[in-house]
């Protein structure tokens, strides 16, 4: 019972409610924002944008293939670990 006052009260308060409309400023400066974002896209060379694309493509497959190489020598080669604390199997 309670919530379904609680309810009629809160859309009763939203009929109440008057909209604003917003100032001329406001819808200029809204207006302006796609500009203001196209302006800062274009300071950005397409080469550039381009070539770090590249680069990052490069380095995506440089890692994938030292990856690949890594995994299938692992089984026949001692690892890094095990030499450097070889001492330890002594102790």
């Amino acid at each position: 019972m309670k919530r379904e006052e609680l309810v009629s009260k809160t859309i009763d308060i939203a009929d109440r409610i008057d909209r604003v409309e917003p100032s001329e400023d406001l819808m200029r400066r809204l207006q302006g924002i796609p500009g203001s974002i196209r302006d800062t896209y274009d300071k950005i060379p397409k080469k550039v944008v381009w070539s770090v694309a590249a680069s990052i493509a490069i380095l995506i497959t440089i890692n994938a293939f030292v990856f690949s190489r890594s995994k299938s020598s692992d089984a026949n080669s001692i690892t890094l670990e095990e030499t450097y604390f070889s001492y330890m199997k002594n102790v």
